[in-house]
């Protein structure tokens, strides 16, 4: 199926030609006669208000190149379509076959849709207030200043979710060379610390740990502090105690309780480069998510200070910065393939913004896509941790897919699925994680009540569209 880019109607983008549009009642892609400049278009008129409201003005034909539509416009869009879900004027439809939701957004009342999985035709139609709510909503996008626009919470929570599935799969195959243990399919018991099937360890509780802090302000020392909570009394933890914390995180809230500042806790030595300040990075992508793209600044300065208090070497903060834009991205509904691309735009603000460190360059332009095990390894080692999470995600078909391969890479296979669980949950949502693992996580009600507390407050101010 193409592309989902709001394409409109009337002129080629490329050559000014007019182009004659069919009546299709679904996104059809559509050939320019005298360039032959192929085109999406997108049925409703209505579509047509939503896009012009959030300042897209033209082309009225969209090429299949998404470069051509500037980035805010597309995020603004998305966002107002999450809005209008919310809200009831629209719905992502859901085959009345098979349930499959494959059909894509459709009118909440007037819809009709073909299903990719079993075929089946649905239509249902009434009189209803569609077109002119839509483009109520739309002249209040237009004029209120800041308007709390609805960022896709299925992704939202399916990132912290991803990251705590993800750890859970791979704490009992933790430190176990690639191979040497029968392949990981779901959750069991075992591993180094002897956990029941669905705990999870540090990753999850160090991403509790920041999600309670980030919901209630920005302060590094208030992290370190529930860091530390973690560690010396068990608070955030699946069992009531720390039972496995990372030599780098240790030594660096070690200097935390003696000097008390955690802007200068962690350790700056390139040979202090663990994955623990990735493996708890979702809260920064959840809280801030719509800071991407437009304050693009702002949200890169944050994943570089939250891991400050205990991972401060040039590579972890290249890491954070790269990790938490891509994420944001996901969860906003960009492409996968889009957002992975080396020269992908906001990849080359972030150039701008923080001079990566060449070793995570190297991994943001695709070193993932040219690497296989036993080149790609699940170390703790961030960069080749990054690596091996991302190549794990990049062409998988679905959530389970990808973090099965994230932790039978064995080694550090609980942050290495981890990290995983969090790219697959901000792409394929909570609801593309499998109901045995989300029914079987242990704890569950700690991340759902970090979840609340994250998403009531979330930065979703942003200015007019």
């Amino acid at each position: 199926m193409p592309k989902r880019i709001f394409g409109l109607r009337l002129r080629c983008s490329q050559c000014g030609s007019w182009v004659h549009v069919r009546g299709e009642s679904d996104l059809h892609v559509l050939s320019c006669a005298q360039c032959k400049t192929s085109h999406l278009v997108f049925p409703s008129d209505d579509i047509y208000d939503l896009a012009a409201g959030c300042g897209y003005q033209g082309p009225f034909l969209l090429p299949l190149n998404e470069q051509k539509i500037p980035m805010e416009v597309q995020l603004r869009t998305r966002r107002v379509l999450g809005s209008l879900v919310n809200l009831g004027v629209l719905d992502r439809d859901k085959c009345f076959g098979c349930g499959s939701s494959e059909i894509g957004f459709r009118c909440g009342c007037c819809r009709m849709g073909y299903c990719r999985e079993c075929g089946a035709t649905n239509s249902r139609c009434s009189a209803c207030a569609y077109g002119a709510r839509l483009r109520k909503l739309v002249a209040i996008v237009q004029t209120t200043p800041h308007m709390n626009v609805i960022v896709d919470k299925n992704r939202q929570r399916g990132m912290l979710f991803g990251l705590a599935v993800g750890d859970a799969l791979g704490a009992a195959v933790e430190f176990q060379r690639p191979g040497s243990f029968e392949p990981v399919s779901g959750f069991r018991t075992g591993g180094p610390h002897g956990l029941a099937p669905g705990e999870w360890t540090d990753d999850t509780s160090m991403a509790l740990a920041l999600a309670d802090s980030t919901a209630v302000g920005w302060s590094l020392n208030d992290q370190a502090q529930r860091y530390l909570a973690w560690w010396r009394r068990g608070k955030y933890s699946v069992n009531g105690s720390c039972f496995d914390i990372g030599i780098t995180t240790r030594s660096a809230l070690s200097r935390f309780e003696r000097h008390g500042d955690a802007r200068f806790s962690g350790d700056s030595a390139e040979s202090a480069s663990g994955n623990g300040s990735i493996m708890r990075l979702a809260p920064i992508a959840i809280r801030y998510a719509a800071l991407f793209p437009s304050q693009l600044e702002e949200l890169v300065r944050y994943a570089i200070e939250s891991s400050l208090p205990t991972h401060a070497s040039p590579q972890c903060l290249s890491a954070c910065a790269y990790f938490a834009t891509v994420l944001s991205a996901l969860v906003h509904g960009l492409p996968r393939e889009q957002v992975l691309r080396e020269n992908w735009e906001p990849l080359l603000r972030i150039l701008s913004i923080h001079r990566l460190h060449p070793e995570i360059q190297e991994v943001a332009s695709g070193s993932f896509r040219q690497k296989k095990p036993p080149a790609i390894r699940g170390s703790g080692y961030v960069v080749k941790s990054l690596e091996a999470a991302l190549w794990a995600f990049y062409n998988a078909v679905d959530f389970r897919e990808a973090v099965l391969r994230a932790v039978n890479l064995g080694d550090d296979a609980d942050t290495t699925g981890a990290v995983c669980g969090q790219l697959a949950g901000a792409y394929w949502g909570e609801s593309g994680i499998p109901r045995e693992w989300q029914s079987g996580l242990a704890r569950r009600e700690l991340l759902e009540t970090a979840l609340k507390n994250l998403l009531k407050n979330d930065a979703g101010e942003i200015g007019a569209c």
